[in-house]
């Protein structure tokens, strides 16, 4: 069995500084000392990819998910298309000495993720595509696709893969931090589908990845971060699949006990009979609440409305009523939302909690606790 419950909403980015950047303490509006090397690499840049090199004070239609990254500022964002244009950047960028950040769908939450402070934006947005094979049991897809592409690009297959909750979220880190994803329980985490990978290595070296090929390095790119170099195209493999159930609710934090029981006896049933059994919570802040709140995703790998598995999560005491319904993966991840509107912060916590009426601790699911700030 799959235990996705005990990584809810937990990926990491793929754009975390690279493995050339020196991980010195910045201020993202104060870029540091390398500025004029980037420089000097932006020119070159600029050159070799007309109309794709964006100075960052003429990058007005740049956008990206958290406030944060937004706010950072970097020399130059370069969109490269293949394998190639991303080895050719990366020579300039080592040969300038020059820090930089990748991005693939900036779905991560401090400067320097995505956004590279001081530095070169390496942009893969551009290398989105999703290719399925022939015998449709797997796909080549883009460093830079997201999950909504990826979706949208299988579905008139009647296939899908492993890929993010939310359409935003790139493919680049959420497979390369591992994965979890709303079909993990049945189909496994992003890293259990990728079959090869296209990187191009530090030394700017084209390399195929795979369990035959490079096996110690297939091994460390199965979850172990962006680290060892900047993968261009995932292969993973693909599975039919059909509509889904997707509901919402949002419970008060004077229902948190009650609540975590049920998850557990939820994810128990996930674990041990059911793996269409989806669920995932936010326990979060709201500063216009001002107070606590338990947010709820439930979902079902197939086409049943309020599967009876969460009739007794429902029957807690809620501050808003049940919605959602079936409908496709690509349909329910097509709305990315405006960005770079919002600042998160998100925490893990998880182990067992201990309630006064009980003599010994209960042991509870982790949960994410997310602290958000629009501004």
């Amino acid at each position: 069995m799959w235990y996705t419950h005990f990584a809810v909403l937990l990926t990491l980015p793929f754009a975390s500084p690279s493995v050339l950047n020196a991980r010195n303490p910045t201020n993202c509006t104060s870029p540091p000392a390398s500025e004029g090397s980037c420089q000097q690499a932006c020119e070159t840049l600029a050159s070799k990819f007309p109309g794709r090199l964006h100075y960052k004070e003429a990058d007005t239609n740049f956008t990206i998910w958290d406030q944060k990254q937004l706010q950072t500022i970097y020399v130059c964002r370069v969109e490269p298309v293949s394998a190639e244009e991303v080895s050719q950047v990366l020579q300039v960028l080592v040969d300038n000495w020059c820090r930089f950040a990748v991005k693939c769908g900036g779905h991560s939450r401090f400067p320097d993720d995505s956004v590279s402070v001081g530095g070169v934006t390496i942009d893969l947005g551009l290398m989105n595509t999703t290719v399925v094979s022939d015998d449709h049991t797997s796909a080549s897809i883009g460093g830079g696709a997201l999950t909504r592409q990826v979706f949208a690009a299988l579905d008139p297959y009647g296939l899908a893969s492993v890929a993010g909750r939310v359409g935003q979220v790139g493919m680049g880190g959420f497979a390369l931090g591992g994965g979890t994803s709303v079909l993990s329980a049945k189909h496994g985490w992003a890293l259990d589908s990728v079959l090869e990978y296209e990187i191009v290595l530090p030394n700017s070296t084209i390399a195929t990845v795979s369990e035959n090929q490079h096996p110690d390095l297939y091994y460390a790119l199965r979850g172990g971060g962006n680290n060892f170099g900047i993968v261009t195209s995932f292969k993973m493999t693909v599975f039919p699949q059909g509509p889904v159930y997707t509901g919402s609710r949002t419970f008060g934090d004077d229902q948190t006990d009650r609540f975590l029981e049920e998850a557990e006896r939820i994810f128990t049933l996930e674990d041990a009979e059911d793996t269409n059994i989806g669920l995932e919570y936010r326990y979060s802040y709201s500063a216009a609440l001002n107070r606590y709140t338990m947010s709820s995703t439930q979902r079902y790998a197939e086409p049943l409305l309020n599967p009876p598995v969460f009739d007794a999560l429902n029957a807690i005491p809620a501050l808003s009523n049940l919605t959602g319904g079936i409908n496709s993966l690509a349909n329910s991840t097509s709305f990315s939302g405006p960005l770079g509107q919002t600042r998160y912060v998100f925490a893990r916590r998880g182990g067992e909690r201990q309630k006064a009426e009980h003599p010994r601790p209960v042991k509870s699911a982790n949960a994410i606790v997310g602290i958000y700030s629009p501004r």
